[in-house]
């Protein structure tokens, strides 16, 4: 039997890719439980350049292709792929309409959509201004603007209909910005799925008359949306095209000299295009900037910076040659070991260098008696454990790209990378000219952890890092991230949820201030006050049956971390069986909170176990039967926990039991606001309208299905 090199190596998929940065660790003390909480690490990677040609940016796509393994899809036609084009499309500017409908009888105490950072606005689904309601419809292609205030006299002012899909609304002053992307449709081509064109729609929209909101202005960006953000009068969207699409100069979305880079490759690029709009002057033309980067996934936005990330992987070829140098010579004789040496200093690609070291390996391997073959695979399996133990810090990187933003300018400014890769947008932070951003290499499954710990980085403002807190909870993930001030939160979780506390008053000596440990974990933290976190996730029940753990209800937790040292969980509350889920949990849009109000209002697609069916017990992986839908209303104060004010269902009318209740009803509840001593829930065919005090419903209003 021939043994070969890529057979007894680790398989490694093609699509790791490598980035060329400079460690240099050294501990600088244990923090608590032993962590290690400080290190030095410096990074050779602001090396940003721009094209000096089309054809070096083609040259450089190219030169790729080895190491990524895309070449085929970069020689695709644009009948083969989706094409997404490159230019601005500005529709007419038009005049704004007369102030024929105020803001008369409006209220200054109202809610607005959950968002991270405090002057930055997300778009979302619903939005309210304390008299008017802005809803987008369950198919998305509609928008009304309702008067819901005060509430019994609500109805719909008007319906503003699309042909694309909204997938979010902002409003600013008296503009309605809608933001969307063009409806898409699938093809079967060479064994390929392609769809059509993609686009972003942006539209604008005074709404002095909210009866008869005017389109101002329509700009239509081809590429795919990925995210947006609100500060003062601009709007910053981001679009991407993957360079598989863009057929000669004339796609790109600027010239090929104004294209930011840095030359280290990818095994995926697109072109992200950050663009600015005035929303209160139609006028003005907007700004951007674009980079050659891998697709974006999360992004950060204070009111100064923009801060994308995306995963880069290490090659396959990359990870092969690391693994010949420090396992695979190392073990070798000395005379074998020095002509793989000279193979490696060859000038051909590196590639074939690693098919002839393939070969000189499987040559010596062959040469073994069945002994020696045992006794080096012995050595090989020591060796490659703590190599694949030790790159998990290198296989998987977070690049970050800094843009700076200010008035609708935007100026490209650093990037950097750090070890591993982030949850969501809430593992990162920017906090008094410092970077925040939490990581987990490795991956948990039921099998092992695969070298899985996490880890929280501080750079300065140039993306160079200047502290950490490395290993956090080995051999877990993490579930939400948190940072707030000077501190930071963590949940990390496997079969128990660590909660930890982060002082990261010094940026360039974080640490670990306390951590506790209970059942369960959460996936969204959210400040309660200076001294107390709320967490929503599942409760979980150890499994048996391996080293991983059953999800049950939805859980609150309340946190008290006053003594920052021995954080403690100050209340629960638990939501039905396994099954029951929350919009919540993923989307912080669907969180409402008021500590004025001590109100919290989460949408509950509620699962209950019937304990009759079980007379012996139920194991804990038992599904629970839908039997309710609906947003659950809580009283919540540090003296009474949570304590459960009453439910407001959209689906009286629904079958129990219906899964749909929650995946296709037109009645799940999505959002909830408040006006003054009234709390409103929004379904997609649905807006209630119900009394703070008691719940006691005021009034319907049907959306159109």
């Amino acid at each position: 039997m021939k043994w070969k090199i890529i057979a007894i190596l680790v398989t490694v998929s093609m699509l790791f890719v490598g980035i060329a940065a400079i460690f240099n660790f050294s501990e600088q003390k244990d923090g608590s439980n032993g962590i290690p909480i400080h290190y030095d690490w410096n990074v050779s990677y602001n090396n940003l350049q721009t094209f000096g040609s089309y054809q070096e940016y083609q040259d450089f796509l190219t030169s790729n292709e080895e190491l990524s393994g895309y070449g085929y899809y970069s020689n695709l036609t644009k009948e083969e792929g989706n094409y997404y084009g490159g230019d601005f499309r500005f529709g007419n500017t038009a005049e704004t309409v007369d102030d024929s409908s105020s803001n008369s009888g409006s209220s200054d105490d109202y809610s607005s959509t959950n968002v991270q950072v405090e002057g930055v606005d997300e778009g979302d689904i619903v939005k309210n201004d304390g008299k008017f309601a802005y809803i987008v419809s369950r198919n998305a292609t509609k928008v009304y603007i309702l008067d819901v205030f005060p509430p019994e006299q609500a109805r719909i002012l008007s319906t503003i209909e699309f042909d694309f899909a909204v997938r979010e609304i902002y409003l600013n002053e008296d503009k309605l910005v809608v933001i969307g992307t063009n409806l898409q449709f699938y093809t079967y081509y060479r064994y390929n799925w392609y769809s059509t064109p993609q686009e972003a729609h942006i539209n604008v929209y005074d709404i002095h008359d909210r009866e008869n909101p005017e389109l101002t202005r329509s700009i239509v960006l081809n590429g795919c949306y990925i995210s947006s953000r609100i500060i003062g009068d601009y709007l910053y969207v981001i679009v991407t095209q993957p360079t598989s699409e863009i057929e000669n100069e004339d796609d790109l979305p600027v010239p090929a000299n104004e294209i930011y880079y840095t030359p280290d490759y990818d095994y995926y690029y697109s072109l992200t295009n950050i663009i600015s709009v005035n929303v209160q002057n139609d006028n003005q033309q907007p700004f951007n900037k674009v980079i050659l980067m891998g697709c974006s996934t999360h992004i950060y936005v204070s009111t100064k910076n923009i801060h994308l990330t995306y995963l880069k992987r290490m090659s396959w070829v990359e990870k092969m040659e690391k693994k010949v140098e420090e396992v695979i010579i190392p073990i070798l004789p000395q005379d074998t070991s020095q002509v793989i040496s000279e193979v490696s200093n060859e000038d051909t690609t590196r590639t074939e260098k690693l098919e002839k070291i393939d070969t000189i390996f499987g040559q010596y391997l062959d040469g073994l008696t069945e002994e020696d073959r045992d006794n080096f695979n012995s050595q090989y399996q020591k060796k490659n454990e703590d190599f694949e133990r030790n790159i998990q810090h290198e296989i998987e990187k977070t690049t970050i790209h800094r843009i700076a933003i200010w008035n609708g300018k935007i100026e490209y400014m650093t990037s950097g990378a750090v070890p591993g890769y982030i949850l969501n947008r809430y593992s990162m932070d920017e906090y008094c000219g410092y970077f925040r951003i939490a990581t987990t290499t490795g991956h948990v499954s039921r099998n092992g952890d695969s070298g899985v710990s996490n880890h929280v980085f501080v750079l300065n403002m140039d993306l160079i890092s200047v502290g950490g807190i490395t290993d956090i909870a080995v051999g877990e993930k993490i579930y939400s991230a948190r940072f707030m001030g000077k501190r930071g939160y963590l949940v990390t979780f496997k079969k128990v949820d660590p909660f930890f506390v982060l002082d990261l008053s010094n940026p360039t000596d974080p640490y670990v201030l306390g951590e506790l440990k209970i059942p369960g974990y959460s996936n969204y933290l959210h400040p309660y006050d200076e001294n107390h976190v709320i967490g929503i996730g599942k409760d979980t029940v150890p499994a048996q049956e391996g080293d991983f753990t059953w999800y049950q209800g939805v859980k609150l937790s309340l946190f008290d971390v006053t003594d920052v040292n021995n954080p403690k969980e100050l209340a629960k509350y638990i939501i039905g069986d396994r099954g029951t889920h929350s919009l919540a949990l993923d989307d912080p849009h669907a969180f409402l909170f008021s500590k004025d109000k001590n109100l919290l209002v989460i949408p509950i697609l509620l699962a209950e176990i019937d304990e009759s069916k079980y007379p012996e017990g139920y194991p804990p992986y038992t599904h629970g039967d839908y039997t309710y839908c609906g947003a659950y209303v809580f009283d919540i104060s540090l003296k009474d926990g949570y304590e459960l004010k009453g439910k407001i269902s959209h689906c009286e009318s629904m079958d129990p039991g219906s899964f749909s209740w929650y995946y296709d009803s037109p009645y799940q509840v999505k959002r909830s606001f408040y006006i003054e001593d009234y709390l409103y829930t929004v379904s997609g065919n649905m807006i209630k309208a119900n009394s703070l005090d008691d719940l006691t419903e005021i009034n319907t209003v049907e959306l159109a299905g």
